[in-house]
């Protein structure tokens, strides 16, 4: 589930554009419907600052440890972490980036905080996730075209008899938004 919204808090005050910031009562809802996997890597993680997204951190890791939230880390051990999960029988990473956070810089002391979508993180990452014999990869990204357009896009490669076959969707395009 892409979420756009970080989670904050009420503490932080609830808001909507251009900084948003939600309840924790949002997470809540998302495991209560079946999520199992957040991606918070969107152009708005940080958007209440370091407070809000260690708040979003936290609040997973307190309350739902056994959710996979990709895309925000707290430490770049974190951040290093390979999520691999297995749905029938079928080994799945996904990689999750954003294009950037609205021009808010990542805390000078968590570099690793929200995964940035670049060439060379994403084949970086592809190769340490594919080493690791999968049968699919899955990247989810937010990007910025040539036009200025914000789409998100869901790449899906899978390994099928040695070829690995590449499947792009954009899910969805939101223009005016940069």
């Amino acid at each position: 589930m892409n979420q756009e919204v970080i989670l904050g808090g009420r503490e932080l005050g609830l808001s909507g554009y251009p900084s948003f910031n939600g309840a924790y009562e949002v997470g809540d809802s998302l495991v209560n419907a079946g999520f199992d996997v957040i991606l918070h890597a969107t152009n708005h993680a940080l958007d209440k600052g370091k407070k809000g997204l260690l708040n979003c951190i936290h609040f997973w890791q307190e309350h739902y440890p056994q959710i996979a939230v990709l895309g925000i880390h707290e430490t770049q051990e974190a951040a290093d972490d390979i999520y691999i999960t297995q749905v029938n029988g079928i080994r799945i990473a996904i990689l999750n980036y954003t294009y950037g956070t609205n021009g808010i810089a990542l805390p000078k002391d968590m570099p690793h905080a929200v995964d940035l979508w670049n060439e060379d993180n994403i084949r970086r990452d592809s190769h340490n996730y594919l080493k690791q014999l999968l049968d699919a990869l899955v990247e989810s990204n937010i990007i910025v075209d040539d036009n200025d357009k914000v789409i998100q896009k869901l790449t899906i490669i899978g390994k099928i008899d040695k070829r690995k076959p590449r499947i792009e969707i954009d899910i969805e395009e939101i223009s005016g938004m940069v």
